[in-house]
């Protein structure tokens, strides 16, 4: 009788280490160690909706400074991003309709990188 329940244990152990990669979730490819991240990289906004974004090296959050299509905290036409990442869209987007945004670390100013948004009427 026992030996009908010998081979469930290694079904069981060969399912978990089969499943085990399955586990890290759907956040996409990860950047180089040491690379700064912004999270999201891209997204859809429609006019004067504001979405939090984030930056970071090896998961840990930087002090960066942002700006918006090259401008210093954006502006009225482009949108603009606060001082903690959060960026609100213009009422009408520019033509063309996506802007970059870009984080630079305050510690080393090489270490960048930036997020494409799209923006839709309101």
């Amino acid at each position: 009788m026992y030996k009908e329940w010998l081979p469930v244990p290694a079904i069981l152990a060969l399912l978990l280490v089969g499943c085990a990669g399955l586990t890290k979730g759907g956040a996409g490819p990860q950047p180089p160690p040491g690379q700064l991240a912004i999270t999201p990289s891209s997204a859809t906004l429609r006019g004067g909706a504001t979405l939090g974004l984030a930056a970071k090296i090896n998961g840990t959050a930087e002090v960066v400074s942002w700006s918006v299509n090259g401008v210093a905290g954006g502006n009225g036409s482009v949108g603009m991003i606060s001082a903690a990442g959060a960026y609100t869209a213009p009422e009408f987007p520019p033509s063309p309709n996506s802007v970059t945004i870009e984080a630079t670390e305050t510690a080393d100013a090489t270490k960048k990188a930036s997020a494409s948004i799209t923006l839709e009427n309101p």
